[in-house]
């Protein structure tokens, strides 16, 4: 499995999830909640929302990091439109969820396209999510 990650590059961060789909992947997170699946920030990606830009430095020197993701505080609006394609178990007191992410992305995009506001975060002073409230705004 690590053609997926054998993918990825500072131009290319979302390359491990487009990977997974084309091997029809799940998506499994594993006492964790949905502010840390990766995979939102490419269905982002998907629909056009707003990405930014960073810089590194490499042995190379400085890098353009680009598409950089988000702020994922407020993933977890997800849950409600997902809710059938979950799977989950508990196991040791942790909740395992599980989706086929080819639907994930299908229904996370399309909840994008239609509502690009629906999965930013409450906190007035996010700097990120104002960033793309804006940019929806112009």
């Amino acid at each position: 499995m690590n053609t997926a990650l054998d993918a990825q590059t500072v131009n290319h961060p979302y390359a491990p999830i487009k990977s997974l789909l084309d091997l029809k992947g799940m998506v499994l997170l594993m006492g964790v909640d949905q502010t840390k699946n990766f995979s939102i920030h490419y269905a982002e990606h998907l629909a056009g929302r707003k990405q930014f830009t960073r810089w590194g430095v490499s042995a190379e020197g400085t890098l353009e990091c680009n598409p950089f993701p988000g702020c994922p505080d407020g993933f977890n609006k997800i849950n409600i439109h997902i809710e059938t394609l979950k799977h989950q178990i508990t196991i040791a007191d942790q909740i395992w969820q599980a989706y086929p992410l080819q639907d994930f992305i299908s229904v996370t995009t399309e909840l994008l396209k239609k509502d690009p506001f629906s999965l930013l975060c409450n906190r007035l002073k996010c700097e990120r999510c104002n960033a793309v409230r804006n940019s929806i705004a112009n």
